[in-house]
């Protein structure tokens, strides 16, 4: 900002939020004026110096289990009034910051973006650790046979979720040795499968194998564990080595035939298990997490515009009272209900500490109650320890909305935004979708849209909805995540 004073020649030049990088360790500041007239001046200045580092981490992958980050930077006082920003993925959550093994998290401002070390609490030569935790990335495998003979090739295909990364894939023997071990860094973005393998001997020790296939990055990774059965036959196979051209014939067309039926069914089985996804998603309305012992409500979610009549919940729960419904066994195994109330159909869940509450427009499908049912289980294991000494605090229990994304595909509901990466490898239909994406947002003069704006719910084709899917995983299509905590009436 400039001001001209009342004299000639006067005034004032103010520059503010000024970020500069000299690349030197001079800071040269350079006034010039017309040579012939006298400069008289006074320059006063506030310098703030920012410095960007990397921290160097750890991460413990377990099954069942979330993903543990361990982080120890090392954090030198540069001046007396020196603060840190620290930057952490979107999907990190349950911070602890220690300092000289002193738990000072407290004292740390924890924002949807990063964590504030304020100038009071940093000490010089301390020593620092940072825990946080996040949801295990899904790694999916393709696993076309489990049962296999000595002297074969054991063999499946894992999609990479995301690029780049790192594929580890330990094969584990029934005596519970490891046999193989092999890591591959996947630094190009593909679409294709990667085919992971391990040559049984002629003399394997058969029963139970586990294949652990890990995936990582620097700010997230998952497991996946295949479990294969190996069987020594103990009678040798009796070779027929002269048969009838046209018996053989007769088996080739009758075994060609059965294979072309059984893919065929698969694929309509495949078909309808994502028209039944997403119907059962368009009939969600309102989702809510509570405390089984307490009640207390721990997350809630609506996909209705409307809030959620208090009554109906109370009728439902009053039902169970009134007509004597039990869940035996909640505690050892997931179990599921069904009832009616009005114009709903109200889903509950329960298992160990948790009851999990789905309000629906119709009943929705068996894979989605089957669902239903291993994501309460999920959700004790990876939120359980929450609810030990209890204070209150419901904010870890936002980020059951991301499992639910993820197990249930409710990100289907969100609106979305498009976010082009050019490095992300896209088929034709792909590329024709983001086109559609495109034209629509032009036309409509938005930023955002949904799938329901593409796909008819009254026509819908699976192929479309796997398509969105794709797309969210490569992260193309992102949901907008907004406050959809209910209101209760």
């Amino acid at each position: 900002m400039q001001f001209d004073g009342i004299d000639l020649g006067t005034g004032n030049l103010i520059v503010e939020n000024l970020d500069f990088s000299p690349n030197s360790s001079y800071l040269p500041i350079y006034l010039q004026n017309n040579n012939s007239v006298q400069l008289m001046f006074n320059l006063s200045y506030n310098l703030a110096i920012k410095h960007l580092f990397n921290s160097v981490g750890s991460m413990l992958i377990k099954a069942e289990s979330n993903i543990n980050w361990t982080l120890t930077p090392e954090i030198n006082r540069l001046s007396n009034n020196y603060s840190i920003k620290f930057n952490y993925p979107e999907d990190w959550f349950s911070f602890n910051i220690f300092r000289d093994d002193q738990n000072i998290t407290s004292q740390i401002v924890i924002t949807e973006n990063y964590l504030y070390f304020p100038n009071n609490i940093i000490i010089e030569g301390a020593t620092w650790k940072i825990f946080a935790e996040s949801i295990p990335i899904d790694v999916d495998l393709y696993v076309p046979k489990v049962a296999y003979e000595p002297d074969q090739v054991l063999k499946f295909s894992v999609l990479p979720p995301i690029f780049p990364g790192n594929i580890t894939f330990k094969m584990i023997d029934p005596l519970g040795f490891p046999e193989h071990n092999d890591v591959m860094e996947i630094l190009e973005l593909t679409t294709e499968e990667i085919v992971l393998s391990h040559n049984l001997s002629s003399n394997p020790v058969e029963g139970t194998y586990q294949a652990a296939v890990f995936w990582n990055n620097y700010t997230a990774a998952g497991l996946r564990i295949q479990i294969f059965y190996v069987n020594i036959d103990l009678f040798p196979l009796l070779v027929i080595t002269f048969s009838i051209i046209g018996a053989i014939a007769a088996v080739t067309s009758f075994t060609s035939y059965k294979v072309i039926k059984r893919v065929k069914r698969n694929r309509e089985f495949y078909r309808k298990s994502i028209y039944n996804k997403y119907m059962d998603i368009l009939n969600l309305e309102y989702i809510i997490v509570t405390d089984k012992i307490s009640s207390l409500d721990l997350f809630s979610q609506s996909f209705k515009k409307k809030t959620l009549d208090l009554t109906l919940v109370s009728a439902f729960l009053n039902a169970i009272r009134s007509f004597g419904i039990e869940i035996t066994g909640s505690s050892e195994q997931s179990q599921v209900i069904k009832l009616e109330y009005q114009d709903s159909k109200i889903i509950m869940s329960e298992y160990k500490q948790f009851r999990l509450i789905f309000i629906m427009k119709e009943t929705p499908s068996n894979e989605f109650l089957e669902a239903l049912r291993l994501i309460t289980i999920e959700t004790d294991e990876k939120f359980g320890r929450f609810l030990v000494d209890f204070d209150g605090d419901v904010r870890p229990f936002n980020y059951v909305e991301r499992l639910l994304m993820k197990r249930l595909e409710t990100r289907l509901l969100y609106p979305l935004k498009i976010i082009e990466t050019p490095n992300i490898k896209l088929n034709t239909l792909e590329k024709d979708m983001i086109m559609q994406v495109k034209k629509y947002l032009k036309s409509t003069t938005s930023t955002r849209f949904t799938v329901s704006d593409f796909i008819d719910k009254d026509a819908i084709n699976p192929s479309e909805v796997k398509l969105f899917i794709h797309l969210m995983e490569k992260r193309i299509f992102q949901p907008i995540i907004e406050d959809t905590t209910v209101s209760l009436e």
